[in-house]
């Protein structure tokens, strides 16, 4: 945590570590390692009621030019094609939200469609997925991290599913 791209906040009630700049899994997941064994430790808390990921992807490609040109890079159960050829070139930007339970403990909401980003002028794609699980159970850093896991593969694999491969091998 050493750029600055990395914030922690410590609430009577929650906490959380979040980073715009994400350095991968490995390096993420060693960090919040160390977040909630550390609250473990001094705040101890006796009760979890939520473990949360969220990965927020702002997608660009310099072939994108309209919004229908999307549909080589994003998944084709979630991209509108339909919607965006009948509105034509008035559309500026579009999202639909959608819950859905990979697992009987877990929600993981997918906010996607695409905007103009106003610094650049350029057609992104935002493919937002929030996964968690809910409920009172005692709080145990190995069962927080292994929930963190999960929801971790959960969250990839929504975004592999709202992704085409082209766009990936682009920004790999």
């Amino acid at each position: 945590m050493q750029n600055g791209a990395w914030l922690v906040t410590l609430q009577n009630d929650h906490f959380a570590i979040e980073t715009t700049e994400y350095p991968g899994w490995e390096e993420f997941s060693a960090a919040l390692g160390r977040l909630v064994k550390g609250v473990q430790k001094v705040i101890s808390p006796r009760v979890e009621n939520r473990v949360g990921l969220r990965f927020v992807n702002q997608l660009s490609h310099p072939d994108v030019r309209s919004p229908l040109d999307w549909r080589h890079f994003i998944g084709e159960e979630i991209f509108q094609e339909k919607l965006y050829s009948s509105v034509g070139p008035s559309i500026s930007a579009a999202m639909q939200v959608m819950e859905i339970q990979p697992s009987p403990e877990q929600s993981l909401v997918v906010r996607h469609g695409f905007q103009k980003d106003e610094s650049t002028g350029r057609l992104t794609y935002i493919l937002d997925n929030d996964c968690s699980r809910q409920g009172a159970r005692p709080f145990e850093s190995a069962s927080i991290m292994k929930t963190a896991e999960d929801l971790h593969i959960s969250a990839l694999r929504a975004f592999e599913k709202g992704t085409t491969e082209a766009l990936r091998d682009f920004y790999s």
